[in-house]
């Protein structure tokens, strides 16, 4: 049976959801997406997003760990009166997406960040609690990236996994690696809208001519939310990860349906095939490669994109150094922890180490970790 996340709201919260329901809903149809039954398209997810209890819980995800920070703080305080009013604009048509701050973060490269304001943060949450379970189920299960039970170290397992099964694990088994050149720069937002419309279209079952005509709608939303800048999507916003791999689930599909690769391991924009051959590889990558221009306007990175053997060095991927029955730390990525713990305050190492330690526990790192205490 399936699973019902419950909300603990409070008194004057939850006589206001009934307010707010008496004055909503009466007109809208019941959303039976989960039942499997056939529902009236974007607009009845678009009731289920601007309902009050998605509203709140998208604002509950959106402040965790950043709840005391001043702009949360002061929407928080508001409550009961700002998501009426974040209702009342989404379903009028009248909502319209607020400027982003930009920073610059550098880390192993400078990337730069576009958060949004609070306010649209709590409409990206509730964008992806409606329509990310619908194409959840069409990602294929080696797509890692921002995705639950996925992630980084259940990556490099199903890696390792993979280099054992290819060709034996033995020294003749190959790897092509690639990166997409400023993926989230690059991504074409013609593309991305077309992909969504057939995306939600084909999960709910529904023809264009059965679809009730309203003044707002999903698409409407995610619409105006891609376009709220010039190219691209930002890598601040919650939609951009679950638009970029809806993005490259295109991919993905071509290269396990098409290429019929078996090997195939894909983390947002980096991505590899292990093969025992190597002249397939180069064949399989200008495949690739073309149907990125052609289909997906994107282009390979032309240093990172090459084919190498598996042994002696391993792979290099997702800042671990990858062989077949064991981890290894990239040293790079040792050498910025050192220069970033030297740096650091006096009173924030011991909690950089123990969050250090959490990331070195997952590979051959004893004395990496103990060689870190000098730092103290």
């Amino acid at each position: 049976m399936k699973r019902v996340r419950t909300l603990h709201l409070s008194r004057t919260t939850t006589a206001l959801f009934l307010l707010q329901k008496s004055k909503y809903t009466s007109h809208s149809p019941r959303c039976c997406i989960c039942s499997g039954a056939e529902v009236e398209g974007c607009f009845i997810m678009f009731d289920q997003l601007t309902s009050f209890q998605n509203l709140h819980q998208a604002y509950r995800d959106a402040r965790k760990a950043k709840r005391y920070r001043p702009a949360i703080l002061r929407f928080g305080c508001m409550l009961e009166k700002e998501l009426p009013i974040l209702r009342d604009a989404l379903r009028n048509g009248t909502y319209v997406h607020g400027t982003y701050r930009t920073f610059i973060v550098s880390d192993s490269k400078k990337r730069i960040i576009q958060a949004a304001p609070f306010r649209d943060r709590v409409v990206h949450h509730a964008v992806c609690n409606v329509i990310e379970p619908l194409f959840e189920r069409t990602f294929i299960h080696d797509s890692y990236a921002c995705r639950k039970d996925k992630g980084t170290h259940a990556a490099v397992k199903r890696l390792r996994s993979f280099m054992q099964s290819c060709g034996g694990g033995g020294s003749r088994v190959f790897c092509l690696k690639c990166d997409i050149s400023k993926y989230f720069d690059s991504i074409d937002h013609g593309i991305l809208l077309g992909l969504l419309k057939k995306g939600l279209r084909k999960e709910t079952k529904v023809e264009p001519s059965q679809t009730k005509v309203q003044p707002w709608s999903l698409l409407n939303l995610c619409e105006q939310i891609i376009r709220s800048v010039p190219s691209g999507v930002p890598i601040g916003n919650l939609t951009s990860q679950l638009f970029a791999n809806i993005y490259l689930n295109e991919l993905d599909q071509y290269v396990k349906r098409v290429l019929k690769e078996r090997y195939y391991i894909r983390y947002m924009d980096d991505f590899l095939i292990l093969s025992t051959d190597a002249e397939h590889l180069y064949k399989q990558r200008e495949c690739i490669r073309a149907f990125l221009r052609d289909r997906l306007k994107l282009v390979l990175h032309p240093k990172k994109s090459s084919i190498f053997p598996i042994m002696p060095n391993g792979i290099d991927f997702l800042g671990y150094r990858v062989f077949t029955h064991h981890v290894e730390l990239r040293r790079s990525t040792v050498q910025r922890w050192k220069r970033k713990f030297k740096n650091l305050p006096a009173d924030l190492r011991s909690d950089a180490i123990r969050d250090w330690k959490g990331y070195t526990k997952h590979a051959k790192s004893w004395k990496t970790v103990q060689g870190l205490r000098i730092l103290k």
